[in-house]
């Protein structure tokens, strides 16, 4: 299996408010994994600064989740992504 991401940038029209603080910049990490039967799933990195998470973190740890992913060929049932 591959795994590839990008890092993006969402500017939303309104500012997101809570409690805590509003923002209008959002940054995010693309994430796509790939088997070897070309067979894909995309999904998106939303890191949380509250958790002390951000999209620098997310894209320090995805190149280690790669090394692990890659040893694995397909994903032929849900038992095999237990198993990742």
């Amino acid at each position: 299996m591959k795994l590839s991401f990008h890092r993006f940038t969402i500017h939303p029209k309104v500012p997101f408010a809570i409690a805590r603080g509003s923002t209008s910049v959002f940054d995010r990490v693309m994430v796509r994994l790939r088997d070897d039967a070309l067979v894909e799933g995309w999904g998106e990195a939303a890191p949380n600064a509250y958790y002390h998470e951000s999209a620098d973190t997310v894209e320090a740890a995805l190149p280690k989740l790669a090394r692990v992913l890659e040893r694995s060929r397909t994903v032929d049932s849900p038992h095999d992504i237990d198993i990742l």
